[in-house]
């Protein structure tokens, strides 16, 4: 990786300065009593209501600032008996209470797929929205529909479910991944996966993950398909913690202690890509990294925390069109260029945040956060004369949120103010003769929200209403209503019902019906200027039905309608990766229905998902369905708990009604597998025969297995192991990603997606 990423740690001073007013601290790890598994998402506060916390997934949290005086500290978990117990100590000192919490079955409120504990599924937690996903990334590692703890290259959702291979990011209900909205403790970071499709945030510096794909709270803007909240974890109380991952293709370290008397924490580290088994060429053309580092310490009678998050990629592949040098690279110059003599890709992203949190008497909080994100992608594609296309985004913002309670209502205010500067632009030949074609823009966009929740004690009905409204810098103001109410009759059979509205204003020009963009999974922005590019707009309605027989089994069916406009589509101007001289405004309407069943037992976990729906797109007179959207989609998965810690898993995968667009250039492509990342590519096509999407797909299925061990280097304390051995495509079906047929030729030929592969993988923790 030739970019370091530096962190920044020259506040830790003052935050001590500030820790010497700030009382004491309480921090431990809560557990199922009898098990001694770790309780995710168990709310520890102070019964006058001066201190609040939840505990992340491996049990752990921590209160800070607490007056010196005794304090009753109640720790609860839906699912379990409460406990109370009393806490005093001195002024700077820090109180280590662990707690066990005895399991007390209960029949949960339905309509969300949330946080688990053993043998039951969990409710809905109150400050989040009725139809919201809600995992821990315990809880997609252990789905047998996953088997893997990256926290967006897949999730356990019915509306999520991918089409096959090679499709990078994650596509909900249809949209392409530039149209979620993705969020890190409440920042905002643009295009978080490496190529390939894995994601940017390492599982070892993320808790949980919130998927919004119905009606995302109204404090959020920016994303017309869903919301993806991801929380950092918390760090343990150990003096020094280290936790990190290998595989074939990423290796991880991540570093953390708590600092300050245990009031604050730090955590550090990143990945890189494994260039000796990154591709089919030994990794020559596939290269990339992250990095991540976050402070938290008390200050101003709250929590200050600061993240930095950055990440690299590059593919390089070769072309098939005879043409001179890469724009811009002199014979022999080829360190950071993603391809010297080729086509090639490259981009980088970092983020800059200050968060703070705290509490303002006994039920009033505050959340203020100020960031900056910085997204750079290059591209290098040879035809008759070179092409260079060279996309900016710099997005700058401020926002604060003030909640509280009042009577059997949540009310949630605030405001906010955000700056989206991108600038794009095409090149040929000498960059000297100035750019093809020249975007930019820089708008300012200024919000305000009140959203409230109203869960009566004792009633079945749970609503949430919101009211978004963004002034524009052209004179617009853009309105956006959020409703959801959920019904619960009974305990086994509830209903709930949404309506959405919501805008973006950065959009991505890369186009999503070229298989070259599919592999490599690069994002082109361009910001809304109120003219050429319009802001991009969504209303969506949806109605669920859920059924839970028992404590351990649930049933959802969902339908829903979404319409779209102003948005940006590429394919129907272009055939290259990218545009290259103007834009295509169109419109897109996506409706479907979506059906999931869970079993989950303390030894076997059995999940399906079936998903039946359409997308279509519609601009310059043309209408199509993405390529990334199948009409039926359908994934089935068992797990099972064996001896010595080990855990077997099977799934499959299936999709039918899958489209895509006839390649009239030579193609190479040899696919890749769990030891390929990207694949290796060869060529550059500029045209499609046909058209738009016009071939239909042979149906997808691939049948997975896996088996993971967990083991402890000396019980009560030392280091914990975990390793996975995966078999992935168990029975080698020649899946089809994509068609393309040379001139004068009289059939098709297809591009396959991997065989059958192998991989291990390691991760290690301090216990």
């Amino acid at each position: 990786m030739r970019k370091a990423f530096h962190f920044a740690s020259g506040g830790v001073l003052t935050v001590a300065l500030a820790l010497a007013l700030c009382g004491f601290a309480v921090h431990g790890t809560v557990r199922a009593a009898g098990s001694n598994e770790p309780i995710a998402f168990a709310v520890v506060e102070v019964s006058d209501g001066s201190a609040r916390a939840e505990s992340d997934s491996t049990g752990q949290y921590r209160l800070v600032c607490l007056p010196v005086e005794t304090h009753a500290v109640r720790i609860s978990r839906l699912g379990y008996d409460p406990r109370t117990i009393e806490v005093a100590a001195a002024q700077g000192d820090t109180l280590r209470l662990d707690v066990d919490l005895s399991v007390r079955p209960v029949s949960l409120p339905p309509i969300q797929v949330a946080a688990r504990t053993t043998g039951q599924l969990a409710g809905p937690a109150p400050d989040e929205s009725l139809l919201a996903r809600r995992f821990s990334l315990e809880d997609i590692a252990a789905s047998p529909l996953v088997g893997s703890p990256d926290p967006l290259s897949s999730l356990p959702v019915a509306g999520a479910l991918p089409a096959g291979d090679p499709l990078p990011g994650l596509r909900v209900r249809g949209g392409a991944s530039s149209e979620n909205l993705t969020l890190l403790d409440g920042v905002p970071i643009y295009n978080p996966y490496h190529a390939g499709g894995v994601s940017a945030l390492s599982s070892d510096v993320v808790s949980r993950v919130t998927l919004y794909d119905d009606a995302a709270p109204a404090q959020w803007t920016g994303g017309l398909s869903s919301v993806v909240a991801m929380d950092t974890r918390s760090v343990s109380a150990n003096s020094l913690g280290w936790d990190g991952s290998a595989d074939p293709l990423w290796l991880g370290q991540f570093v953390s202690t708590r600092i300050l008397g245990g009031a604050g924490d730090i955590i550090a580290g990143g990945r890189f890509r494994n260039g000796l088994l990154g591709a089919p060429d030994n990794g020559r053309a596939v290269g990339g990294g992250d990095g991540f580092a976050r402070v938290t310490a008390p200050m101003f009678g709250g929590s200050l925390e600061l993240l930095l998050f950055g990440s690299e990629d590059r593919v390089g592949f070769d072309t098939t069109v005879a043409a001179g040098p890469s724009l811009g690279v002199s014979e022999g110059e080829t360190d950071g260029n993603p391809a010297a003599s080729g086509n090639g890709f490259k981009w980088t992203t970092l983020t800059q945040a200050l968060r703070w949190t705290g509490r303002f008497g006994p039920s009033t909080t505050a959340d203020i956060r100020a960031w900056r994100t910085a997204y750079d992608a290059d591209i290098n594609w040879l035809v008759a004369a070179p092409l260079a296309a060279a996309s900016q985004l710099r997005n700058v913002g401020v926002a604060v949120a003030v909640s509280g309670s009042a009577l059997s209502t949540q009310p949630t205010l605030g405001v906010d103010a955000q700056q989206f500067g991108s600038r794009y632009t095409v090149s040929a030949g000498s960059t000297a003769l100035g750019p093809l074609l020249s975007e930019t823009a820089a708008p300012i966009v200024v919000g305000a929200f009140l959203e409230d929740r109203w869960h009566p004690t004792g009633s079945p009905w749970n609503v949430a209403a919101g009211l978004r409204g963004d002034v524009t810098p052209w004179g617009g103001v853009e309105l956006q209503p959020r409703l959801t109410m959920g019904f619960a009759p009974t305990r086994v059979v509830a209903l709930g019902a949404t309506y959405s509205e919501s805008r973006q204003y950065v959009q991505s020009v890369t186009n999503d019906e070229s298989f070259i963009t599919a592999v490599s999974g690069i994002a082109l922005p361009v910001a809304a200027d109120g003219a050429r590019v319009p802001v991009a707009a969504a209303a969506q309605a949806t109605a669920a039905l859920t059924v839970r027989p028992s404590s351990a089994t649930m049933v959802t069916v969902e339908g829903y309608s979404r319409r779209m406009t102003g948005l940006v589509l590429v394919a129907s101007a272009t055939a290259l990766p990218f545009t290259t001289n103007g834009l295509a405004i169109g419109s897109g309407r996506a409706s479907g229905l979506l059906v999931s069943f869970e079993r989950r037992t303390p030894r076997v976990t059995v999940q399906a998902l079936y998903a039946l729906g359409t997308t279509t797109l519609s601009a310059s007179g043309l209408s199509y369905t993405p390529a990334a959207d199948p009409t039926q989609s359908l994934a089935a998965g068992v797990s099972t708990k064996g001896p010595e810690g080990i855990t077997f898993r099977a799934a499959a995968w299936a999709s039918l009604g899958r489209r895509t667009s006839v390649i009239a250039d030579s193609v190479t492509w040899a696919p890749a597998s769990e030891l390929g990342g990207v694949g290796d590519l060869d060529g550059s096509p500029l045209a499609i025969r046909g058209p738009l999407d016009g071939a239909a797909l042979p149906a997808y299925l691939r049948v997975d297995l896996s088996a993971r061990r967990e083991w402890s280097s000396d019980p009560g304390h030392g280091a914990r192991f975990a390793g996975v051995v995966a078999i992935t495509n168990l029975f080698g079906r020649p899946n089809v990603t994509g068609l393309w047929e040379a001139a004068g030729a009289s059939a098709l030929q297809a591009l396959a997606s991997a065989g059958r592969a192998i991989s291990i993988s390691l991760e290690w923790h301090p216990r």
